[in-house]
């Protein structure tokens, strides 16, 4: 298998990016590479590379991809650029035949089996999301007209440079997707549904995720792809183990991440009162078979860019 996932990251690494290195590990046949600016940790496994990077480098890659001045000022910024990335660093993936982009919030289950199940050699692209790309996990066959795909679409620059993020990636990248799928059938996709847990069955759901062995649970052992906690992010702030450790088990929830089950207390800091709300809108609107929007106007993102970014 030869998949590399980017990511551009900067700032402090997370607390729970232990968390993350371990649940790489274990996908030994899958490498990242993650662009950063902070010191990388004394330990981390061998499928994973630092190469350091800050935003005025990144920049400077970017301005020379797009021709276009770049001038990224906040890190967050950086998701609009998640589609270029097999070309702001074709001079890194040469040895892959995949190249994706994915983030640091999340803990991965057994993704080498998923990719193996759906034999994804036969796919262009593979994203995690039902008819959209995913900004977590998407990944691309390395080639340049995949790595310059973006280029294709009409004043691809105007988001990249407004100064907020402008969802390019998630939406106008997506929508030009959709769009040349239904027009022609030069790209093999697969986004056949939503595979990762995020923040909306977290809302419903914040009880009982572990990570065992490799993979991703939920309270009733039903695995999962991985865990997307973007939600989470600020309130994360323990954690009882560290890489060097090595547990085979470790439990999450939205103040920590814990080897020692002694440690995962109940409390309504991991079960806010509105978390049976948003349980309740859910099984009402299952009961009602309230059907999906079409995808054009299922977020703002979608609409087409001349639509927001007119010439």
């Amino acid at each position: 298998m030869s998949i590399c996932f980017v990511i551009c990251y900067f700032g402090k690494l997370p607390v729970w990016f232990d968390a993350f290195m371990l649940s790489c590990q274990k996908n030994k046949a899958i490498n990242w590479l993650i662009f950063t600016d902070a010191s990388p940790p004394k330990l981390y496994p061998d499928n994973i590379t630092f190469q350091y990077l800050n935003l005025d480098k990144f920049n400077t890659l970017a301005k020379a991809a797009t021709a276009k001045n770049v001038a990224i000022k906040m890190p967050y910024k950086l998701c609009d650029f998640k589609p270029l990335y097999g070309d702001l660093f074709k001079s890194y993936l040469k040895a892959y035949t995949y190249w994706g982009h994915c983030d640091l919030d999340l803990v991965w289950g057994d993704i080498t089996s998923f990719f193996q199940s759906i034999d994804y050699l036969r796919y262009d692209i593979v994203s995690t999301r039902k008819n959209a790309i995913s900004g977590h996990c998407t990944i691309y066959k390395n080639n340049q007209n995949l790595c310059e795909l973006y280029k294709e679409i009409n004043i691809y620059w105007k988001p990249l440079l407004d100064k907020a993020y402008a969802g390019f990636d998630e939406g106008y990248f997506s929508y030009y997707i959709f769009r040349l799928l239904k027009e022609t059938n030069r790209l093999k996709i697969y986004w056949e549904k939503d595979l990762a847990i995020e923040r909306y069955t977290l809302q419903q759901k914040p009880l009982g995720w572990y990570w065992k062995e490799g993979k991703i649970y939920s309270k009733k052992d039903k695995q999962h792809l991985y865990l997307h906690f973007m939600n989470w992010k600020k309130s994360i702030q323990k954690m009882d183990f560290t890489y060097a450790d090595q547990p085979e088990k470790f439990y999450i929830n939205r103040s920590g991440m814990f080897n020692q089950r002694k440690n995962v207390k109940f409390n309504l800091h991991n079960y806010p009162i509105k978390t049976p709300l948003y349980a309740l809108k859910h099984f009402i609107k299952k009961i009602l078979k309230v059907k999906p929007k079409e995808l054009s106007n299922y977020h703002p993102d979608y609409l087409r860019i001349e639509e927001r970014y007119p010439s």
